[in-house]
């Protein structure tokens, strides 16, 4: 059975392996091998790790390709097609690490589409 968990350094979807004593090992492909802690009694890798895992791997395959298409993107764009995720901070966090890995930079702002946002201000990226 192949367990998708969050890196806990860097909270990029990954594979792991359950070891010694339930703890998760994780196989981050940025950070390197990462213990996560041991499960908590009762505790299963399902649930909330596993959907926002494959949204975070959905979402970052969508960002990358967005961003070799060299058309400018915003949240709103991934949104449409990945559905928004469970955690509230995972599309920004998301974003922000494209941004430190010099994938994506920032190009101007526009009023969101999503009308749960309120109009809200994001802002519009570009590949590098």
């Amino acid at each position: 059975m192949t367990i998708i968990a969050p890196c806990p350094k860097c909270g990029t979807p990954a594979q792991a392996d359950l070891g010694i004593d339930n703890w998760l090992i994780v196989r981050c492909r940025g950070c390197g091998k990462q213990p996560r802690g041991p499960l908590k009694e009762g505790e299963r890798v399902t649930g909330r790790y596993e959907s926002n895992a494959f949204w975070r791997t959905k979402a970052r395959v969508e960002l990358d390709l967005l961003a070799k298409s060299g058309m400018e993107f915003s949240a709103d764009d991934i949104t449409a097609i990945c559905g928004v995720p469970d955690e509230p901070n995972a599309i920004g966090a998301m974003f922000a690490q494209a941004h430190k890995q010099g994938l994506i930079r920032p190009v101007g702002t526009r009023t969101g589409d999503r009308p749960d946002r309120h109009s809200g201000s994001q802002r519009i990226w570009v590949g590098k």
